[in-house]
């Protein structure tokens, strides 16, 4: 939600030119920051080199007017005209606000009750950015959608960037995260999508939900011994991410964390581990084998759908709950079967007799497999456990079994048509007996 505080960075606009004098007037502390529209309109027309290639550099001195001081018969403006200004003069620009102070070291992106706007925020002509030293707070938005922001220098007296701080910034490559920072809010790098790599801090303990969500060129990612959790979504669908190494200090990793990852093909996860959320490695299509800890008590549904390389699912033997035979996880008894690794080379799998359940997607795109056999003990078939296996010609349904769920066999191949279901099953959907011949 967006603020309604007053912005107070002390700014005076004027231009990196010797010649231009800098003024002296203090401010007190809450006071609403405004500029003299002439003093800046007149420093922004000297802006003649600022050019997408080659853009000017505006200079930010630590001195403003606040309205309490202003010169009555002149037109005060603030943050949101400064920005309409820029704008209009199409002069791409570097922002240098390293001199600047303000009374609570915080740069807003919310909106100014005076202009209804920041500065920064959704401005297209800015290419860089030099942060105060003494800045501790980034706030929720600051530089939300300045798409043609391509550097940014963050200096190590920050200590949190708010949500949605970076979001849509397309030309972002680089960002330095100095290890100052304890936070990284919700979606704050949400679709940098040129941004290539990241270290994550010493002093994060948390990544947030989508944090990184949506970063298409994030080729490498660092995540320091510290960070105690990873967050929803927080590099959902990252397609250069290859490899992630996730320190020991990880207990949760939350729903859809890595999902469509698409080249993510090695991922370690930590011992201290207890649950794996649902979808959290859904539709890494690269990823070969994973490795389940000893700790791991909980494994969601739709963690390794769509995973069509996946050949290999090892669990730690110590581990209590899981247990896995060939690359395949079950539970520790092995009556459910959790997930047959899409990535598979055979073509005839025989469901071991201990099963009672297959789990829901078990078998899902699995599309190696021609033949499944079940066994007399078979009592369920969950949802969707065998969906889009279009390569699938033979099944056996047992005289033993109760239900099958919903989609169970949907998008399978024509050839299953013979599939012989008994009267005493329970079919909770139709769908689960759809068969689907590929156009």
């Amino acid at each position: 939600m967006l603020s309604s505080r007053k912005i107070v960075p002390v700014l005076f606009i004027c231009i990196l030119i010797h010649s231009l004098p800098l003024y002296s007037i203090e401010l007190s502390a809450g006071s609403v920051i405004t500029v003299r529209y002439e003093t800046f309109a007149e420093n922004l027309a000297l802006l003649d080199t600022g050019t997408a290639d080659n853009p000017a550099s505006v200079y930010l001195a630590p001195i403003t007017f606040s309205t309490a001081n202003a010169v009555p018969e002149r037109r005060i403006i603030g943050w949101g005209e400064i920005n309409r200004i820029i704008e209009e003069a199409e002069k791409y620009i570097i922002l240098d606000l390293s001199d600047c102070t303000a009374s609570d070291n915080r740069i807003y992106g919310s909106y100014d009750v005076q202009n209804n706007m920041n500065v920064i925020q959704s401005n297209p002509y800015i290419k860089g950015i030099v942060l105060p030293s003494t800045l501790e707070t980034i706030g929720d938005l600051a530089f939300e959608y300045c798409y043609n922001l391509t550097s940014i220098i963050i200096p190590d007296s920050v200590t949190v960037i708010g949500d949605w701080a970076f979001s849509d910034c397309g030309s972002l490559t680089e960002v330095y995260l100095p290890n100052s920072i304890n936070y990284i809010g919700n979606s704050a790098f949400n679709n940098c999508d040129s941004l290539i790599s990241i270290h994550i801090p010493k002093n994060v303990t948390i990544i947030e939900r989508s944090a990184f969500n949506d970063c298409g060129s994030l080729s490498h990612v660092t995540i320091s011994e510290g960070v105690t959790a990873i967050g929803s979504c927080a590099f959902y669908n990252c397609n250069n991410l290859i490899s992630v190494i996730i320190p020991d200090s990880v207990t949760a990793i939350g729903n859809d964390a890595f999902a469509y990852c698409k080249n993510l093909v090695i991922v370690t996860i930590p011992a201290k581990v207890t649950v794996i959320r649902e979808g959290t490695f859904i539709g890494c299509e690269s990823l070969i084998g994973i490795g389940i800890p000893y700790s791991v008590t909980i494994i969601e549904k739709y963690v390794f759908t769509g995973c069509s390389h996946l050949r290999d699912i090892a669990v730690d033997k110590a581990n209590a709950v899981y247990t896995s035979e060939n690359g395949v996880l079950f539970n520790k008894d092995k009556t459910k079967l959790i997930q047959y690794p899409a990535g598979k080379n055979e073509s005839r799998y025989s469901v071991p007799n201990t099963v009672f359940v297959i789990e829901e997607a078990a078998f899902s795109h699995c599309n190696n497999l021609v033949s499944v056999i079940l066994p007399n003990t078979m009592n369920i078939i969950e949802g969707a456990a065998f969906f889009g296996c279009k390569n699938l010609a033979n099944i056996n349904i047992p005289q033993n079994m109760t239900t099958i769920y919903e989609s169970a066999f949907l998008y399978c191949l024509t050839s299953i048509f013979d599939l012989d279901i008994s009267a005493n099953v329970t079919v909770i959907d139709d769908r689960a007996k759809y068969l689907w011949s590929p156009m």
